[in-house]
């Protein structure tokens, strides 16, 4: 194991070499006895591991089992939606219906078709398809 190595390493692990990974130990106890700098930086991180433990709050056992009795209970209680979200299985299809009646009278007030011969649906839909572009503000 090289020196930066064990440098990233204990910044990850930590200056206790048995929480490293297995793979890892046996070559950083090696480093960390052969060379000054790999001990300075174990050392380094043992301190680190000291501040944190010191900053760990004390949270009594009971607080922490109502916390997870509230947490338990608001996912056991029932989801209260929305009063027109009931409404959504009737709402969806009449909206639907009337957006394309509205689509379809503004297209009939814009591009009126008026065929000229009786030739049957090739003429109709020559004129929907061919017909000249929808003039600016037609929706006003």
């Amino acid at each position: 194991m090289k020196l930066d190595e064990f440098r990233d390493r204990a910044q990850r692990f930590g200056g206790d070499i048995g929480r490293w990974p297995e793979r890892n130990r046996l070559a950083a106890k090696a480093l960390a006895e052969a060379s000054p700098a790999a001990a300075a930086a174990l050392a380094e991180a043992c301190a680190l591991d000291r501040l944190i433990e010191l900053a760990r709050p004390e949270v009594a056992p009971e607080r922490v089992d109502r916390a997870i009795g509230n947490v338990g209970r608001r996912l056991a209680r029932p989801v209260r939606r929305a009063w027109w979200l009931r409404l959504m299985p009737v709402l969806a299809p009449a909206t639907s219906f009337a957006c394309a009646a509205v689509i379809g009278v503004a297209l009939g007030l814009a591009q009126p078709v008026l065929p000229t011969r009786q030739d049957g649906a090739e003429v109709l839909v020559s004129l929907v398809l061919d017909g000249p572009p929808l003039p600016r503000g037609w929706f006003y």
